[in-house]
């Protein structure tokens, strides 16, 4: 953010223009977001994962909120993924550790119904800073509490199967 205000001091100051106030900078928070669908990516983007369904190279991200930090794990970022061969829908986790002697990594997905999925769906791209951990949006409020030991877990607020998968590139 900081090297963005930057950027925009430069631009603003070599035209001679005023900096923008608050009012701008309002503005531009309820502008809407460019590129941010929830439509599949190209059929020739590399971040395909393997469809536990049809056992394809198609289940796609579509959507993905870091909750940051917990007592466990340096990142964990919660996602909704869907096939484009199937009808394969679910939610899933993605939890990073760097601390000890080495990274270590899960990422793992659970199918989910057509209905919990599209409100899954619907609240992370409410999100209008899934990027940021300390967003105050509704998604994040919802997804990103800590228990009583300071872990995340979003999965008990949602209704998906019991049946885990990893999230592999093949």
């Amino acid at each position: 953010m900081r090297v963005l205000l930057q950027l925009m001091f430069k631009f603003f100051k070599k035209r001679d223009d005023s900096i923008p106030g608050a009012e701008f900078v309002a503005e531009l928070e309820k502008a809407p977001l460019e590129n941010d669908s929830a439509e599949p990516v190209p059929q020739n983007d590399q971040r395909k994962f393997v469809c536990p369904g049809c056992k394809n190279k198609a289940l796609t991200i579509q959507r993905s909120i870091e909750l940051g930090p917990d007592s466990r794990d340096d990142e964990y970022s919660l996602q909704a993924v869907r096939c484009v061969e199937c009808d394969f829908m679910g939610v899933a986790t993605y939890q990073e550790s760097r601390r000890g002697a080495e990274e270590s990594w899960d990422h793992i997905c659970y199918r989910m119904d057509e209905a919990e999925f599209e409100s899954l769906l619907d609240k992370l791209l409410k999100c209008r800073q899934p990027s940021k951990p300390k967003c105050a949006c509704d998604a994040h409020n919802h997804f990103g509490v800590k228990n009583e030991y300071g872990r995340l877990n979003p999965l008990e607020k949602l209704e998906h199967g019991k049946n885990q998968f990893v999230m592999r590139f093949r």
